[in-house]
């Protein structure tokens, strides 16, 4: 996924996430999820998990293109809940203190639709592994 050696520590990371094996592509958007609800963004999430994602994938045995895939839809779930974006959001419709009743609104959605992505990356996994 990139142009040089991934950091030894997230090769370290990636040999303990493979330990859980097939299951791993089911888990594997929450990554992105996370990344982006940290960083707000989802070009900011894919710089640091894809790299991972691939070495994990390359483990187990799954195409590492699915699994930066999952990475990226598991982030746009995340985008929704953002704090950057509910605050952005907030603003631009006057409701500025508003942000946490926007995000116990969403939050249910995000995490309806991480699930559905989880469980989608974990089927693609079994058919093109």
């Amino acid at each position: 996924m990139g142009g040089g050696a991934e950091p030894p520590a997230q090769a370290s990371i990636a040999l303990a996430l493979a330990t859980a094996g097939s299951l791993f592509p089911l888990l594997s958007p929450v990554i992105g999820w996370i990344g982006v609800f940290v960083t707000g963004s989802v070009t900011n999430a894919n710089v640091l998990f894809a790299g991972l994602q691939s070495t994990t994938a390359t483990q187990i045995g799954v195409d590492p293109t699915l699994l930066a895939a999952a990475n990226t839809a598991g982030g746009v779930m995340g985008k929704i809940v953002s704090p950057q974006s509910i605050a952005i959001a907030a603003a631009a419709v006057n409701s500025a203190g508003e942000e946490s009743k926007i995000t116990s609104m969403s939050i249910k959605y995000s995490a309806i639709l991480l699930v559905l992505v989880c469980v989608w990356s974990y089927t693609l996994s079994l058919m093109v592994g």
